[in-house]
C-alpha cells in the first residue's frame, strides 16, 4: 500500500511539473495574443481581475457587439478575428448587389441610348430632309416672285408681300428645326455623360471589392 501511494506521489509531482512547463513554453514562447488584439483596429480589447481570475472580452467599435469574452486571451482574438471576417463578408455581399444593381442599371441605360441614339438619327434625318424641302420651296418662291415681276408693278407687290409672309414663315420653320435639332443633340450628349458616370461608380465598387478581398485574405492568414 505504501509502494503504490509512493508512486502516485511521484507520478502527480512529475505531471504537475510537466504541465508546468508545457504552460510555460506557450506563455512565453507561443503567439502574441495581445499585440495580434492591440492591431485589430476595429476592436476594443479590455482586461477584467476578479477572485475568480482575469476575463478578457473585446467588442465590435463600429457595432458595438461584444465579440468574445473568456479568460482566456487566444479565445477572444480568435472570436473577433471570426466577428471581422463576418462583417467583411456581409459587406462584401452588399457590394455584390449593389454591383449587380449597377451593371443592371449600366445595361439598361446603354439599351436605352441605342434605341434613343437610332430614334434621334431617324429625326435629325426628318429634320434635314424638311430644311431641304423649305430651302428648295424658298429658292422656288424666290424664282417665281422674280417672274412675277415683270408682269405688274401692283401685282407683284401684292404678291410680293404675301410671298415676304410666307417666307417670314418659312424661316421661322426652319430655326425651329434647328433648336430641335440642337435639342436632339443635348439628349445624346447628357445620356452619354450618364454612362460615363455610371462607368466610374463601378469602377469604384470594383476597388472596394478588391481592397475587402485584401483584408479577407489578411485575416485568413492570421488564423
Amino acid at each position: 500500500m505504501n509502494t503504490v501511494a509512493k508512486v502516485l506521489i511521484v507520478f502527480v509531482t512529475g505531471a504537475s511539473l510537466t504541465f508546468m512547463a508545457v504552460s510555460g513554453a506557450v506563455t512565453l514562447g507561443g503567439p502574441n495574443w495581445w499585440g495580434r488584439a492591440q492591431a485589430m483596429e476595429e476592436f476594443t480589447f479590455t482586461s477584467t481581475t476578479d477572485a475568480n481570475g482575469t476575463t478578457y472580452s473585446s467588442t465590435h467599435r463600429p457595432s458595438g457587439e461584444q465579440a468574445g469574452s473568456s479568460k482566456v486571451l487566444a479565445e477572444v482574438v480568435v472570436s473577433s478575428l471570426n466577428k471581422e471576417s463576418q462583417v467583411l463578408t456581409a459587406r462584401e455581399q452588399q457590394l455584390d448587389q449593389r454591383i449587380a444593381s449597377e451593371q443592371a442599371n449600366i445595361q439598361a441605360l446603354k439599351d436605352f441610348q441605342e434605341k434613343d441614339t437610332a430614334a434621334m438619327d431617324v429625326r435629325a434625318q426628318e429634320f434635314q430632309a424638311e430644311l431641304d424641302r423649305l430651302n428648295d420651296e424658298i429658292k422656288t418662291t424666290l424664282n417665281n416672285t422674280a417672274t412675277q415681276a415683270e408682269d405688274s408693278v401692283a401685282e407683284n407687290l401684292q404678291a410680293m408681300t404675301a410671298q415676304g409672309e410666307l417666307l417670314k414663315k418659312r424661316r421661322e420653320d426652319v430655326l425651329r428645326l434647328r433648336d430641335q435639332l440642337a435639342l436632339v443633340r443635348a439628349d445624346a450628349k447628357r445620356l452619354a455623360e450618364q454612362q460615363r458616370e455610371l462607368e466610374n461608380i463601378l469602377a469604384l465598387l470594383d476597388a472596394s471589392i478588391t481592397q475587402m478581398e485584401r483584408r479577407t485574405a489578411q485575416l485568413k492568414a492570421r488564423q
